[in-house]
This record gives structure tokens, C-alpha cells and sequence, in this order.
């Protein structure tokens, strides 16, 4: 996703564990695609259409990748920065940045985006939604506000209601959150500090377990966390920070006694301001660099977590989001 276009881009592995990207005919957008739901995400039921968020001009809609029709739009007020599906499938759920609002919207049975069902107060810059996949209860990050606000969803009308709001440490600046497989542990990244947070998950209850840095140097001016995410087995996490422009590796260590996360490499972006990145297959990861205006593939070491740049493409525009389509 680009400043007003999907770009279709089409990754190639060649001899020698070589990789080359290359860059298909764009898709116009709207204003400021900066999230999207590609076919094949877990719980979506849209094989040919991706979900997406218009930024710039306080919309959501369904767009085909096939027709490049505009499917469906719905009004989402506020600056939406995010979007996740329910485990269910049933309903869409968008953070507005803005605005500090979370809103369901309900889907039919063949994905079509309907109304909305569920709007809802958050926090101070709403960041991200995302619901357990176990427990069903959903989780909205609020940066300027610090804070995880924890919401019950009923699954037939959409209907969000606050169970509890869980304070971050001050300044933190708590961003997007994601759940280990087993749903027992939450990994939030921090912008405002440039960090990690990890908390154990019990019922309605987040419990911090531990605060660290994702930085190889002292916290700077212009320092941000952003994106995040697990890798399939569950043995590493990856950080992207802005400003320090680099992708950090988490290992996740487990056991009978809870053990922090232990940073094992960290590497430069490959670009400028890293807003997004994506795991693609068992061994690569794609950096979306946004003011280097670039891709990056970087072959992803199995046993260490290590990140090597194997290529990179110059897609000339802003890149706000990038993501696998299986």
C-alpha cells in the first residue's frame, strides 16, 4: 500500500537462494491506503479483495484485485490507521487514529463490507485492534492515552462493550499488539519509547512481565517503534524502529520459569522510517521503508533469527504496508 495505490508485487526465487522483487501494474486506492487485509489473511473469507483503510479520506472499503473495482465503502471517521478481522469472520474492526475510536462493521457471508455495528471510545490515538484467538475478547491499543483498552464482543450483533482498560507505562506510547499461538502471552510494540512490552494473558487479566528497549543504542530524537510480529514457530520476534531505522530480532524464550526476551541481532532497514513489515513464507521478511520510497527482502536465519538483505526495490512512492497474499 502506497500514498494511493496497491502495488501488486510479485517476488522471485531464483538459483542459489537468491531473491528478486518486481513490481506489477499499480491499483488506484484512494487517499492513503495505510493498512490492508490481503485475500488469504487468517479468518478472511475474500479470496479476489483486500480490505483497506483510506486515511486521507476517513473511509474503509472492499477493493477487487482482479476487476480493481471499488466493491464496497463505508464512512470510518477519525483518521483510521488500522483494520483486523474477527476470529469468527463475521465482523471488521477498524483503530482511528484520530478520532481515538474502535468500530466493527459487519460482513457478509461472502466478505461484502455492511454498516457499521460498534463504535466505540479507546484512547488518546487509537493504534490498533485485534482480538485473542482464543478467549474472543479484543484488545485496542492506545498510544497517546497509554493504554490497552480490553473489550467483549457479542458475535451476533457486533457490539463492543469496555471490560477494562490496562495502563502502559507512562510514555510509552503503546502502538500494535500481537498474541503468542497459544494465547497465553501479548507482545506490544512502543512508539513513543522505542520498546517492547510483554505481558502474560489470563482471562480479562494482562499482567506486564517485561519492558525492553528495541534499540541497539540509547533512545534518540526521533526515535519510534512501529511494527511487529512473530515468526511461525514461535521462536522469534521481530521489531521494525523509525529513526534509528533498523529491524530488530527478539529471541522468545518459554518454560516453567517466564524468561524475558532477548535481543540477538538487530540490522539496518535497508531505507528510511521501516513503517511496516511483513514475514513472508518460513525464511524471508519484507521491509516496507516509507520515505525511502522502498521494498527490502531480507533472507531470515531459522536457527538464529538472524536478517540478511538479499535485494530491494524502489516502488516511487511512499510505502505504508506491506503483506504476503497466499
Amino acid at each position: 500500500g502506497t500514498e494511493n495505490c496497491v502495488l501488486p508485487v510479485q517476488l522471485h526465487r531464483e538459483a542459489g537462494n537468491a531473491v528478486r522483487l518486481s513490481m506489477g501494474a499499480a491499483i488506484f486506492a484512494g487517499q492513503v491506503p495505510s493498512f490492508l487485509i490481503p485475500p488469504g489473511a487468517p479468518y478472511s473469507n475474500s479470496s479476489h479483495s483486500v480490505y483497506l483503510v483510506e486515511e486521507g479520506a476517513d473511509a474503509v472499503i472492499r477493493l477487487s484485485l482482479t476487476g480493481s473495482d471499488v466493491l464496497e465503502r463505508q464512512s470510518c471517521p477519525g483518521g483510521p490507521a488500522y483494520l483486523s478481522l474477527s476470529v469468527n469472520g463475521r465482523f471488521l474492526f477498524t483503530a482511528s487514529y484520530g478520532s481515538g475510536e474502535t468500530r466493527a462493521y459487519r460482513l457478509g457471508e461472502n466478505g461484502e463490507l455492511l454498516e457499521v455495528v460498534s463504535p466505540l471510545s479507546t484512547g488518546t490515538f487509537t493504534h490498533c485492534v485485534q482480538q485473542h484467538p482464543h478467549n474472543g475478547l479484543i484488545y485496542v491499543t492506545s498510544k497517546g492515552s497509554d493504554t490497552i483498552v480490553i473489550a467483549s464482543l457479542d458475535e451476533i450483533s457486533g457490539h463492543l462493550k469496555i471490560e477494562r482498560t490496562v495502563a502502559c507505562p507512562e510514555a510509552s506510547g503503546p502502538r500494535h499488539i500481537v498474541f503468542s499461538n497459544d494465547g497465553q502471552r501479548a507482545f506490544v510494540s512502543c512508539e513513543n519509547s522505542a520498546s517492547l512490552l510483554e505481558f502474560s494473558v489470563e482471562n480479562t487479566e494482562l499482567s506486564q512481565q517485561y519492558y525492553l528497549s528495541t534499540l541497539r543504542a540509547p533512545l534518540a530524537a526521533g526515535d519510534t517503534g512501529s511494527d511487529l510480529h512473530l515468526s511461525s514457530d514461535q521462536q522469534f520476534l521481530y521489531v521494525s524502529n523509525r529513526g534509528e531505522d533498523s529491524l530488530a530480532t527478539f529471541r522468545v524464550r518459554s518454560g516453567s520459569v517466564p524468561q524475558a526476551p532477548q535481543l540477538v541481532s538487530s540490522v539496518s532497514s535497508g531505507g528510511q522510517v521501516p513503517r511496516n513489515f511483513a514475514l513472508v513464507g518460513n525464511d524471508l521478511l519484507v521491509a516496507a521503508n516509507q520515505e525511502e520510497m522502498n521494498l527490502c527482502a531480507f533472507r531470515r536465519d531459522q536457527s538464529t533469527g538472524g536478517l540478511d538483505l538479499l535485494t530491494s526495490l524502489n516502488v516511487k512512492e511512499k510505502v505504508f504496508w506491506v503483506g504476503e497474499v497466499k
